[in-house]
């Protein structure tokens, strides 16, 4: 099939994953050639580092895959017919499997020695296979030095760059540019979509609002642009897993896949995040931890268990909430997958951090809070906004993100060593309801003026635990409830 090119050429691509079962492709190892690629939010960091009003430039290599040539008893796979005449390509070609991974290589090694020639800080350039992308702080000349060096080396080895007649291809040094699809601007420090390539996506997004099923790929194409979107738009991490699950749905292209609710509601966040944002969002930090000044709060969970009772537990120097697990979670009830739910560790852990920011809510409104999580895989899923194989996870962590949102509160969680301090011992005992040992640590830490009774818990957590299961409306339950009690941004009670 052929791509057209903006400048009104094609590009031919061949299809080496067919016929299956006879395919180039088949017979190629991919784990081989491996390809290290650039992201979004690799970006931003460089962003970051070179600050306010940086100067960017791009260089991209024209007609990158005709740079390496195929050995000559390869080439004899690479035969296609166009025109009614049978042709062979003896470059690497775009459908096949290795070529990016080989190319990749070569495109590294010319970026290494462009930035030790020109003394370029390496951690300031992005290389996304053929386009390499670079800042550096408005004050200085080394971007211009890389620039031209990476100009003077691709002649030196016959590298064909890119010319600059078109800048959402190739430009040198300037305060805005479209850089891996999106075009940034330093002294106004915003993001947007060209224009085209947005009124593509909200035109995809509102056909799904429109259909009950679509094609697969159509699902692969919004979702492959979301993720690449996804670090610019706040809250966009929480809002992807139901596409992502979409995305997965079936490997044929033209596979009608069903659109279940929770579906559309992320494709409507998409399609309304996208048009307030683009154009005007700020520019991000990937990194951006919360303040010195944040709280800490310490939690701990247990599995569950037949006997004795167990549960979750959280607690700072002044406050502590405690939730035992329902029988369902102690006799080994079934959750999603046919999984127990005692035995569901991830999910279990951020009960906590959910106690935190519901129990707590007049403690943590308004206030940034750092919660120490006993279990690594409950903070990689709360970092990345949802979990693919624990859908009681996934809403948990967007739970978290709503009631935190609803009390202007900034959450972060962060892994802890267990039983490493004495608060974290003390949410431990209070996990395995040892509530006399949670007392005697507490004394000995001098600790005196934590309350006798632990913190209201809202019923909307009560009964989610009798019976765990997926529901994308937690945090607004939670919310409602709070609203009783208190002001709650968003809520009218």
């Amino acid at each position: 099939m052929t791509r057209p090119k903006p400048n009104g050429s094609v590009r031919i691509i061949l299809n080496l994953s067919a016929p299956l079962g006879m395919a180039v492709n088949e017979g190629i190892d991919n784990n081989q050639f491996p390809t290290s690629m650039s992201s979004t939010t690799k970006w931003l960091r460089v962003l970051r580092r070179a600050g306010k009003h940086a100067k960017m430039c791009k260089v991209d290599w024209s007609d990158a895959y005709k740079h390496v040539a195929v050995r000559s008893e390869d080439t004899d796979l690479q035969w296609f017919q166009w025109g009614g005449q049978a042709f062979k390509e003896l470059c690497l070609i775009f459908g096949c499997v290795s070529s990016a991974g080989i190319f990749d290589r070569l495109a590294k090694i010319v970026l290494f020695i462009v930035v030790q020639k020109s003394r370029f800080r390496e951690d300031m350039v992005c290389q996304h296979l053929d386009d390499c992308c670079a800042a550096a702080p408005f004050d200085s000349d080394a971007l211009e030095r890389y620039d031209a060096t990476f100009t003077e080396v691709a002649i030196n080895l016959g590298v064909k760059l890119a010319p600059r007649d078109d800048p959402e291809k190739s430009f040198g040094p300037a305060q805005s540019g479209i850089i891996l699809g999106i075009r940034y601007d330093t002294v106004a420090w915003t993001w947007a979509l060209p224009e085209e390539k947005l009124f593509r996506l909200l035109h995809l997004l509102r056909s799904f609002l429109q259909v009950d099923q679509c094609q697969q790929h159509l699902i692969w194409t919004a979702v492959g642009k979301l993720q690449h979107i996804k670090p610019l738009v706040p809250t966009g991490r929480f809002c992807i897993d139901h596409l992502i699950r979409a995305n997965s749905f079936s490997l044929e292209r033209t596979f009608m896949v069903p659109l279940c609710s929770g579906f559309k509601r992320q494709a409507w966040f998409w399609f309304s995040m996208l048009r307030l944002c683009s154009g005007s969002g700020p520019i991000p930090d990937p990194d951006l931890g919360l303040p010195p000044w944040a709280i800490d709060v310490f939690t701990d969970s247990a599995g569950g268990a037949w006997e004795g009772l167990k549960g979750a537990g959280a607690c700072t120097p002044t406050w502590w909430a405690f939730s035992p697990w329902s029988a369902k979670i102690n006799r080994g009830g079934m959750g999603p997958s046919n999984r127990k739910l005692g035995r569901m560790m991830s999910a279990l852990e951020l009960v906590g951090p959910l106690l935190v920011v519901a129990a707590g809510y007049q403690w943590c409104r308004n206030k940034p809070v750092r919660i120490w999580v006993d279990n690594a895989g409950s903070v990689f899923i709360w970092k990345k906004g949802y979990s693919s194989s624990c859908l009681l996870s996934s809403t948990l962590v967007k739970a978290i993100a709503s009631v935190a949102a609803g009390l202007g509160s900034q959450v972060d969680l962060v892994k802890i060593t267990r039983c490493s301090t004495p608060l974290a011992d003390m949410a431990d005992a209070l996990s395995k309801c040892a509530f006399s040992r949670f007392r005697e640590i507490a004394f000995g830490a001098g600790y005196t003026t934590l309350p006798l009774e632990p913190a209201w818990i809202p019923a909307p957590i009560t009964a989610w635990l009798l019976d765990p299961v997926p529901d994308d409306f937690l945090g607004d339950k939670i919310l409602n409830e709070l609203a009783k009690r208190t002001l709650v941004l968003g809520v009218n009670c």
